[in-house]
Formats: C-alpha cells, structure tokens, sequence
C-alpha cells in the first residue's frame, strides 16, 4: 500500500532534511514525498492541496521565517493552513511540525496535530513514534471513507422502500457532507436542498467514493 505525504515549508534545509527521515525509515513501505514552497496566499495553497490531493499533509508552522527559496512574504502560518483545509476535509491528517512547539500548540485548536520537527539523527524510536502517527492517521481516515460510504448505502436501499425518519435523513445529509469533501467537493450544495429526491446525485456520489477507494487499494 502506498502512501503520499504533501510537505510544505519555506526552507530548502528542511525538505531535504524531511526527505531523508523518510527514507530512513520506510524500508519496504512505499511512501512518497511531494514537496512545496508556501504560497503568499493562503487560498492559493488551499487549491493546491486539493489539485494535489495527497494522502496526508505536514506543514512547517513558521512559514514566512527564513525563505532561503523564496522573496515573497507568506501571510499564514501552519496553523492556518492546516485548519483551513480541515474545514474542507474534516478529520484528513495534517501535522504540523515546528521548533516553536509551545506557541504553535497555543495557537492551534488540535494540540494533537502539533509534532517538534522529526529529524533522521533521531534515534528509531523517535523517529517511529511520528511517521507510524501519520499512517495511522491516514488509515484512519480512509477507514471514515468506507464506513461513511457503506452507511449512506444502506440509506438509500432503505429510502427506496420505506420513508426514512428525522434522525436518518439528518444522518444521511452528514455522511454525503463528509464524502462530498473527501472526493475534493469544496463547497457542498446546502444541507436544505439535500432531499431524497436527491437520491440520483447520492448514488453518483458512492460511484466517485467506490472510484476514491480503488485508487488507495492500488
């Protein structure tokens, strides 16, 4: 199984140094690093992760520091990219990794995403402790995608014999709000108009989802 990591930070020094943490633990795991240089704003970077659409994102949190690479002035920081683009993907995985660890935790609303910046002089233990947190967290997610998908399967089978109750449609509005974000929908149509005379637009939903899922399995 293969796993795609997206690495930002303003740095040359530190995506190189991230690249060879990476191969010094993979092994025979196949991992895969795209690096890019912040863009000046945050938006634009929002649509690149989504061009992009990696399998897990990790951000410097001070991202207009040293800019050995770049002249332009970055107007956020790691904290701000990373919830930016949980509010389009809820729960995808994205670590921030800093030397400012105390500021960056106060800042961000998941301390849990904060990581002191890895690096391969770190002995195996460390070194283990943050990418095994990524890929699980990327297991975690697609595992949402499965769940979320085999759910709002069994919605609609059940509309189509019997009426479903507040409590079903509410649900079913949440698993097509979720899946819309993982297949890169940024802005989803509103929960009013989400009738299950919708149920034609649902069901080409769980085709893109059954298409999403294949690409991990490859």
């Amino acid at each position: 199984m293969a796993y795609r990591i997206l690495f930002i930070d303003e740095e040359k020094d530190a995506i190189d140094a991230f690249k060879d943490y990476i191969d010094d633990y993979k092994n025979d795991i196949d991992i895969e690093v795209k690096d890019f240089y912040p863009k000046g704003n945050l938006d634009e970077m929002i649509d690149i992760l989504i061009k992009e659409n990696p399998d897990a994102i990790v951000t410097d949190y001070n991202l207009n520091e040293k800019k050995t690479e770049i002249k332009h002035n970055i107007s956020y920081d790691g904290v701000e990219l990373a919830e930016a683009f949980m509010k389009i993907r809820s729960g995808f995985p994205v670590f921030i990794t800093t030397s400012y660890d105390d500021t960056a935790i106060k800042e961000s609303e998941d301390v849990n995403i904060v990581y002191v910046k890895p690096s391969s002089e770190e002995d195996n233990a460390s070194r283990a402790k943050f990418i095994d947190r990524v890929i699980q967290q990327i297991l975690h997610y697609r595992s949402r995608i499965t769940e979320a998908e085999e759910k709002l399967k069994q919605l609609i089978e059940k509309s189509s014999t019997v009426e479903l109750d507040e409590q079903e449609e509410r649900e079913l509005i949440k698993l097509d709000r979720f899946l819309e974000g993982a297949i890169d929908k940024q802005f989803a149509m509103p929960d009013e108009l989400k009738t299950m005379s919708n149920s034609r637009r649902l069901i080409s939903l769980i085709e893109k989802v059954d298409n999403l899922l294949g690409k991990f399995e490859k």
